[in-house]
């Protein structure tokens, strides 16, 4: 027989850890979580790497079965999960909106836009104090983006009106309106029905797991660290983690395509 690795006992455990809380969950249990995967995913890493480390873990034991032994082996292995499952939910989000977008809307929703953009930008691309905003509505790659474009060009038709109706080729006087309302039949055809996505569905209870694991230990912290107010001061709730660790939202590579006039 072969030997097992370290790393193979440790991941194993780990697994049973979250898979036990997961199992205890009601079956229906869901929870629309307003923290980022990714900040929620490295705020429960973190909180895992503090109670491991040997005073802190001394003062924890100290709570004894008040205290869930589990707690550091569950968040570390939510958070690997958490990391796991949002890559996959990343990777099948472009074509879910394609199915969900009706493709007579997302070609006439592009041809306004096309239209609008050329207009604007015609009057306005060569001044720098737009440039900026400009700018802006030229990165949108999903169809979300595609509603917000819209929605962006109708303002600058409403705003700059007197000056964006001289152009004889582009301008049209009903582009405003059509706008809004496709951007508005864009977000309605996005919204739908809740996701019955399975692993939509399993990342929302690993967050319910994360969660209640990271409230655990930060509830724990304030009483057991009461009398040491820097090891204290180390621990921070949900909330305060992950908006320090919010990354910036990159466009990636794989969403659709479709939108995109160029």
């Amino acid at each position: 027989m072969g030997k097992t690795s370290k790393k193979e006992t440790v991941d194993a455990a780990t697994s049973s850890a979250l898979e036990g809380r997961l199992r205890e969950l009601p079956k229906d249990a869901t929870w629309q979580s307003r923290y980022p995967v990714e900040a929620m995913a490295a705020a429960c890493q973190q909180m895992a790497n503090t109670l491991a480390e040997p005073e802190i873990a001394a003062l924890f034991a100290t709570l004894g079965t008040a205290y869930p032994a589990d707690t550091t082996r569950v968040l570390r292995e939510a958070s690997a999960r958490l990391f796991e499952l949002k890559d996959k939910l990343r990777a099948t989000e472009a074509s879910a909106d394609a199915r969900k977008v009706p493709a007579n809307l997302v070609d006439e929703a592009t041809e306004v836009r096309s239209r609008m953009r050329k207009v604007v930008e015609y009057q306005f691309d060569d001044e720098p104090e737009h440039a900026a905003a400009l700018a802006e509505l030229r990165k949108g790659r999903d169809y979300f983006d595609l509603a917000a474009d819209l929605v962006g060009y109708a303002d600058w038709y409403a705003k700059h009106h007197a000056v964006l109706s001289k152009d004889p080729k582009n301008f049209r006087s009903d582009d405003e309106a059509r706008a809004r309302g496709l951007a508005g039949d864009i977000r309605a055809s996005l919204s739908g029905a809740p996701t019955t996505d399975p692993v939509a569905l399993e990342l929302a209870r690993v967050q319910i797991v994360g969660r209640d694991a990271y409230e655990d230990a930060y509830a724990a912290a304030q009483f057991v660290l009461r009398r040491y107010p820097a090891l204290r001061g180390r621990f921070r709730s949900l909330r305060e983690a992950t908006v320090k660790t919010t990354p910036r939202r990159k466009k990636a590579a794989e969403e659709p395509e479709k939108p995109n006039d160029d």
